[in-house]
């Protein structure tokens, strides 16, 4: 008898994404639809039979769309499957999200093995960063979340703009669905993430990469209660990614002085000194 083994859909969009150059792929797809000619070329190291076949897997497993127009193939991402997979097999496992994702990296990792073992194990693996921060603010709950939200362009600038000097506003609209984007001054922009969960006043949850484009997948969360001195926002942040050490302790500093830091100065009454000051 023969034994038939059925892959799901997360599998196929794990297995996608344990290869670097599927991962370079996606992110090239992240800045906008590609023909394949343009793919092609920005792999000097691989023939174009080879990319060809990394993107059919990426196909294969719906993390790619191609159409034809003319004599060309566009490529634009899809972002669903690695959605699906998070909700399939990471979720659950949020609270014991630092021992979970070291089987993570494994699984990955024995599936390249599988398919080659003279495959040499590089340091783009996947890695986490964790951040939890409880924070002080004197302005109320309402005062908080309105700087969260309607405000956001008040208080987040540069350095951590994906579109640089052309930014013009950063704009987050608050509801479920809602897109949090970055808008140039020619109409032109990036998103942030997605609004998730929201109870106004006293919680927010976002899911996207958040400006980091070695990131996968990344969750921003902040719960906001009534403290005697005016609010405590305790903010958690869980990202996947192909993070090096460097990479990973400039974004904990920058999540530390956005919303420790300049989000809290805003709340608390202080100038406006982000994107919308400077326009």
């Amino acid at each position: 008898m023969t034994q038939t083994t059925h892959t799901s859909p997360a599998d196929m969009t794990w297995k996608a994404l344990g290869d670097p150059s599927r991962r370079h792929i996606l992110d090239l797809l992240h800045d906008g639809t590609r023909t394949t000619t343009d793919i092609c070329e920005n792999f000097v190291d691989l023939s174009r039979f080879q990319v060809m076949g990394h993107l059919s897997v990426l196909r294969d497993a719906g993390l790619v769309k191609t159409e034809k127009q003319g004599r060309e193939r566009l490529n634009a991402l899809e972002t669903g499957p690695m959605r699906e997979a998070y909700d399939e097999w990471l979720r659950k496992y949020e609270v014991e999200w630092a021992g979970r994702l070291g089987r993570l990296k494994r699984h990955v990792e024995n599936q390249e093995k599988e398919k080659a073992m003279d495959a040499i194990v590089s340091p783009d693996m996947l890695g986490t960063i964790e951040l939890e921060r409880e924070i002080e603010m004197g302005g109320p709950p309402s005062a908080v979340f309105k700087g969260l939200t309607d405000d956001i362009g008040e208080w987040f600038g540069a350095p951590y703009l994906q579109t640089g000097s052309d930014a013009r506003d950063m704009i987050l609209d608050a509801k479920p669905g809602g897109k949090w984007i970055e808008v140039t001054k020619a109409g032109d922009g990036a998103v942030w993430g997605e609004v998730q969960e929201i109870q106004r006043d006293k919680m927010l949850a976002i899911e996207g990469r958040m400006g980091m484009r070695p990131a996968v997948f990344a969750r921003i969360v902040f719960k906001l209660s009534t403290y005697p001195k005016g609010c405590l926002m305790t903010m958690t942040f869980k990202g996947v990614g192909h993070f090096s050490r460097e990479q990973e302790e400039k974004f904990t500093e920058g999540l530390v002085d956005l919303f420790g830091v300049r989000l809290k100065a805003y709340a608390e009454g202080g100038k406006p000194t982000g994107i919308r000051a400077n326009v």
